[in-house]
């Protein structure tokens, strides 16, 4: 066989080989791979509704809506945000699901993230929960939904914990994306200062807030917040 066939035959796989030991030495801040978000708020399904004792609701959309906000009233936590540990741990959701939404979604929050609070099992979390978890519900009942946001941050130093990194890192695993700290930590974003679930009910947007007392939302301008608008365009795919 004459040399420059050979070399036409063996320089292929060549380079397939070189691109192969290339994409191992990679680091993971050099990896392509990039985490498919979805809409963490994606409707329940009838098995996850009867778990949560929210099947067969009955009414008018507007009973429906008030029987959900009835429901978190009873069966959900408002945490809140702020420095302790509990109120950091409590918005893990928030801020993984802001940067990589989908990552940790309502169909997982509502089975993991439960305390025992005046002897009663109680499902936990901030305002964005308590929202996300009402749009999910409403959703399997086909009502018009959306979140909303006093698109205000305080300022304060953004940035991860080791801790909350370790915490995230199974959820990431699960997904099949390897991010290094560094990267989680860098895309991190400070949460808005209020979020809440509204239902369209008559033509008309309607508050439905369970994580305060009725009607005292806190006082701002309330826009409304899609799913994806503050994913890490370096971290996600759709």
């Amino acid at each position: 066989m004459k040399l420059h066939r050979l070399f036409l035959i063996l320089l292929p796989c060549a380079i397939l080989l070189a691109c192969d030991v290339a994409d191992l030495l990679k680091t993971p801040e050099e990896s392509s791979s990039k985490f498919k978000m979805f809409d963490p708020a994606t409707a329940l399904s009838d098995a996850q509704l009867e778990v949560l004792g929210l099947k067969g609701l009955q009414g008018s959309q507007e009973d429906i809506a008030n029987q959900i906000y009835q429901w978190q009233k009873q069966r959900m936590y408002n945490v809140g945000f702020g420095t302790s540990l509990e109120a950091l741990e409590a918005a893990y959701t928030l801020r993984w699901n802001t940067i990589l939404p989908g990552i940790y979604p309502v169909s997982e929050i509502v089975v993991e993230r439960k305390k025992t609070i005046d002897g009663e099992e109680k499902i936990y979390g901030t305002c964005w929960d308590f929202a996300a978890v009402f749009i999910a519900v409403a959703r399997a009942y086909n009502l018009e939904v959306r979140m909303t946001a006093i698109k205000e941050t305080p300022n304060v130093p953004t940035g991860m914990p080791l801790s909350e990194y370790n915490a995230l890192k199974p959820k990431l695993e699960k997904a099949k994306v390897s991010f290094t700290y560094t990267q989680i930590s860098n895309a991190i974003k400070i949460p808005y200062k209020h979020y809440r679930a509204e239902v369209k009910i008559g033509g008309e947007w309607v508050p439905k807030d369970a994580s305060v007392a009725e009607g005292t939302s806190p006082p701002g301008t309330y826009e409304e917040y899609r799913w994806d608008e503050r994913a890490d365009p370096n971290l996600t795919t759709k």
